[in-house]
């Protein structure tokens, strides 16, 4: 799944048929894309659980945005329903915090019975909440920031910059330890890691301070949690240890990606060892949450869906044995074999885990329940938290997306160079272009609507991508069944809000004047709206002209979300979009205008879209049928559009219009049609087959797609697609 890509930039129903002189009405040739859709509210989704000390079992669902109380007995107690996603849940003083929302985040204060007592500001993406005397800290993902909030008072807060996407933190020795889930580096410094950001004085917001960084050893990234063991001298971090410097040419050995945790000293605020959780022929994918009894410490080995435990003293034996002390031991698969027991859950998805009275209890995200492990004869059961949809194709491709069962040895999933869909911040070697050009992994934001992909397009489609990621770097083939929904899960995806953006979801001030900047100096020449790129090839204007292999073309990028998306550029060299920008804009330009594009940039998403067109297909006169922007040998008399789709990404949008026109090459209309896609749920997709009429398209025309309401005004920003050489 490693696509590599990162080279930043580059009316009415009815209507005239202009061609033959009569009038067409609107066509009824659209039908659903997809089968039946359950829409993401209606899923168990449990990302967090807590076991309190009276018997009582909370969960926080995800999607659904609710907070679940399950009573001594097993039966739903009460529940309260919260908007934005509920994305962490803790008790403490009688009280149910959690942690819920996106941009407008916040952390939630509900009483025993969950009714809404209080709610508190934060930061975009709240994941965590950490409490030190009567202090919560937040850990704010997408601002980067953790929020100080004194629950003592009408909620005075002190707010610290950390980095990047910091999501889950715990408390030692009177300090606050925040893991963050991502690299920041540029993807080809020297070291490439994840950090830990440490906080002393934490009992009191106006004198907590940012004491320092812990890095982590090299390849570390993916962080899931950080927690304490018990005497409070240590904490454990779990996370993925990519061995990025290889090229991905076996899985064997843990060549690609492995899976551990990293040791950190609380007493002096440093890094000690990683420990691999991984067999030498059986991975430990996407290890996730931590707990502690009084002997053993557990992980949730998310991708294999299993609970690996081991004695804390065996721990220590290894650690300190002669061979092993002072050694760094992040390269050693296979180290806890005779001491650990893995334990396979009866669910998927197992995510966040807390022990309470010798039982584990454990969130089973896909499955909607909560897995029960007894710690003393590893028996199980589980709490039913209540009745789980059947998955459609979109929730099994997410499944898939997160599974390493599908992966030779289980050594990885999708996810693990993917995170949400998104990027693990490390250049990558693939095979598919040669060796020795590592490149920076990207996001899979739009890959379907955006053809060709890979940085040098050599993949017509992310269809093909998909399939080729499963065969050439999980080293196995799916059903077509499941790489189709994968390709749902994947077209499903859309934009997080950006942090950039005001509370409301617009533009700011700055960022509006980067907008006009971004088209002044010609940057949506390259990148024009919606999707943000020209799906064209370029040679980057960076580059030397030596003749080496980084000054072919490289596919243009979409922009959308590429506030998520760093490090820039094809190798990861630009940290920032700054950064990026300054490679692009003309010489002399000032560090204010500067400012104010990258602002923009980082704003960009789907905002004021409703609507998007998600992909064209044509059919030429040899009958090869493709997908996107035709090349111009392809572009010959007798290519005609057959069809596009086009995917809702509003909640409660008005019904929309499709209006079709083609243009000659002096801007005359050739042919238009309008059609009607009805109401249409959120994030679903209608196909509109448009085989009936001969749009055709070739260097001569240009097509344009018009997403409307009825009374023709705009749900979105038209679509165009033109054929030109390279």
């Amino acid at each position: 799944m490693k696509a590599k890509l990162n080279l930043l930039f580059a009316a009415v129903l009815l209507l005239t048929c202009v061609s033959c002189g009569t009038a067409e009405p609107a066509s009824d040739n659209v039908t659903p894309t997809l089968e039946t859709r359950v829409a993401a509210e209606d899923y168990i989704s449990p990302s967090s659980v807590y076991a309190a000390e009276d018997g009582y079992v909370y969960a926080a669902d995800e999607t659904g945005g609710r907070v679940i109380k399950l009573g001594p007995d097993g039966t739903v107690a009460a529940q309260t329903d919260l908007e934005g996603g509920a994305h962490c849940v803790k008790v403490r003083d009688g009280k149910v915090y959690v942690t819920r929302g996106g941009l407008d985040g916040t952390l939630t204060v509900l009483s025993a019975d969950l009714k809404l007592e209080k709610e508190y500001p934060v930061g975009h993406t709240p994941t965590d909440v950490e409490f030190a005397g009567s202090v919560a800290y937040v850990t704010n993902r997408f601002s980067d920031t953790v929020t100080a909030i004194d629950l003592t008072t009408d909620g005075n807060t002190s707010t610290f910059h950390v980095g990047r996407e910091p999501i889950a933190a715990a408390v030692a020795q009177d300090k606050l330890y925040v893991a963050c889930h991502l690299p920041d580096d540029a993807a080809n410094d020297e070291v490439v890691s994840a950090s830990v950001h440490v906080f002393h004085d934490i009992g009191d917001v106006r004198t907590v301070r940012h004491q320092g960084v812990i890095e982590l050893v090299n390849g570390t990234g993916g962080v899931k949690d950080i927690e304490a063991t018990p005497d409070g001298e240590r904490l454990f971090v779990s996370a993925v240890i990519a061995r990025y410097q290889y090229p991905t040419t076996q899985l064997d050995g843990a060549w690609i990606n492995s899976n551990g945790f990293a040791i950190l000293d609380a007493k002096t605020d440093s890094y000690v060892n990683t420990i691999l959780l991984d067999d030498v022929t059986l991975g430990a994918a996407s290890p996730w949450g931590i707990a502690f009894d009084g002997e053993n410490v557990y992980f949730a080995a998310s991708g294999t869906g299993e609970i690996i435990s081991f004695p804390m003293q065996k721990l220590d034996n290894l650690l300190n044995s002669k061979e092993n002390k002072g050694r760094e031991l992040a390269d050693e698969i296979g180290i806890l074999n005779a001491v650990r027991t893995r334990t396979q859950m009866p669910g998927e998805g197992v995510r966040d885990i807390m022990i309470r009275d010798g039982k584990l209890y454990c969130t089973e995200y896909f499955t909607g329940d909560i897995a029960v492990l007894n710690t003393s004869d590893l028996s199980i059961s589980s709490l039913t938290l209540g009745e789980q949809p059947e998955a459609d194709i979109v929730r099994l491709g997410e499944t898939l997306w997160y599974d390493a069962t599908k992966c030779y040895q289980n050594w990885e999933a999708c996810a693990s160079c993917h995170p949400d869909g998104r990027v693990d911040g490390f250049n990558w070697d693939n095979l598919n272009d040669g060796l020795g050009n590592p490149k920076s992994a990207v996001s899979m934001m739009f890959t379907h609507r955006c053809p060709p992909v890979m940085i040098t397009g050599i993949r017509a489609n992310a269809e093909t991508a998909v399939r080729a990621g499963m065969k050439f770097i999980q080293f196995n083939t799916l059903d077509e069944e499941s790489n189709k929904a994968i390709d749902e899960y994947l077209k499903s995806m859309l934009p997080e809000e950006s942090p950039a953006l005001q509370l409301d979801g617009t533009l700011t001030e700055t960022a509006a004047e980067g907008r006009d900047l971004f088209e002044q100096y010609g940057c949506a020449e390259c990148h024009p709206a919606p999707l943000y790129t020209d799906l064209e090839l370029h040679t980057s204007p960076i580059l030397g002209d030596d003749g080496g292999w980084e000054n072919r073309d490289f596919a243009t990028p979409t922009l959308v979300e590429v506030w998520r998306s760093a490090p820039y550029m094809y190798n990861g060299s630009a940290r920032t979009i700054e950064d990026a920008v300054r490679h692009f804009v003309p010489e002399g330009t000032s560090e204010d205008d500067i400012a104010k594009i990258s602002e923009f940039v980082r704003s960009i998403g789907t905002v004021g879209e409703d609507y998007g067109v998600e992909q064209v297909f044509w059919c030429n006169a040899d009958g090869v049928e493709g997908q996107g922007k035709p090349k111009l040998s392809e572009a010959a008399p007798g290519l005609k559009i057959t069809g596009f789709t086009v995917r809702c990404q509003k909640e409660n949008a008005a019904p929309a219009y499709a209006k079709v026109t083609t243009y000659t090459a002096n801007g005359h209309v050739n042919i238009e049609r309008t059609y009607s896609l009805g109401e249409m749920a959120y994030n679903t997709a209608v196909h509109v087959d448009v085989s009936e009429v001969v749009f055709a398209l070739t260097e001569e025309l240009r097509l344009e797609i018009e997403l409307t309401d009825k009374k023709g005004n705009p749900l979105a920003s038209t679509y165009v697609l033109t054929v030109k050489e390279n």
